[in-house]
């Protein structure tokens, strides 16, 4: 057995930012089971641990915050750096999804 090979199927996305049209997500509204299985695939096509990290990168981005605000849930630390994901559809856009959606995904 591979180690790093999918044991499963993915799992469809069950977020609700497709209810909240104000958010930049389009975790469920612009995104199909294709999409998720074909992303899916993607990754494990190759099965080594340093190309799927490679990928992995290739789909996030990272950004420092425009402002730094203190957080009242978590004893007032800064956000250190913002990191957005996205997933590329049969279509070939990349769709901009939650960390949750993206990972489930995975």
């Amino acid at each position: 057995m591979d180690l790093y090979a999918a044991n499963n199927l993915p799992i469809y996305p069950k977020c609700c930012h497709s209810r909240k049209p104000y958010l930049p997500f389009q975790c469920t509204s612009q995104l199909s089971p294709r999409d998720v299985k074909e992303f899916h695939t993607a990754f494990y096509k190759n099965k080594q641990k340093k190309e799927q990290g490679m990928f992995i990168l290739s789909h996030c981005d990272s950004k420092d915050p425009k402002r730094h605000r203190k957080r009242k849930d978590t004893n007032n630390r800064l956000k250190s750096c913002i990191t957005s994901y996205q997933v590329k559809t049969c279509d070939g856009l990349m769709i901009s999804v939650c960390r949750q959606t993206f990972q489930d995904i995975l």
